[in-house]
């Protein structure tokens, strides 16, 4: 077990963009400039925990809407893999509780995510994402959006 390891000053920095989860009708898309800090932990070589942070903005018929996040990541890379598998959740901060015509309750978001990243080099990757983005019942109202996003990555 490793904590507080020099990976810890690793970041990745991703940009990425996608639209509303097969075949919703919320016509739903996001854009987000992501940070992934290294590893604060790693229980096996294989299995690193993170920190995510990202700002980004999110769009629905017209309208536009704000969102600021961070939490925590678990990755797991199997060893001399090229991919890398995650899942997430992260408290997220909206500018506005109305995202085009659906009432999300609240500015209280949080956004859980799986995805999978593969490595086009040394540095730079690819990656596939679904997202849910909810109150988690914080509020009356509760739709719920779910959310499909590519994103285009580096390490540094």
């Amino acid at each position: 077990m490793v904590l507080g390891s020099p990976s810890v000053f690793a970041v990745d920095v991703g940009l990425s963009a996608g639209l509303n989860f097969f075949g919703e009708d919320k016509n739903a898309s996001v854009q987000e400039l992501r940070l992934r800090s290294g590893s604060f932990w790693t229980p096996t070589p294989g299995l690193q925990f993170r920190l995510e942070g990202g700002v980004g903005r999110m769009e629905s018929k017209g309208d536009s809407i704000w969102r600021l996040s961070a939490g925590p990541v678990v990755q797991l890379r199997p060893s001399g893999a090229g991919w890398v598998f995650d899942a997430g959740w992260r408290p997220t901060l909206l500018s506005e509780r109305r995202f085009g015509e659906v009432d999300l309750g609240g500015k209280v978001q949080f956004d859980t995510h799986v995805g999978l990243r593969l490595d086009l080099g040394r540095s730079v990757t690819l990656g596939y994402r679904i997202h849910h983005l909810s109150n988690g019942d914080l509020y009356e109202h509760n739709p719920g959006i779910n959310l499909q996003s590519l994103e285009l990555g580096g390490r540094f």
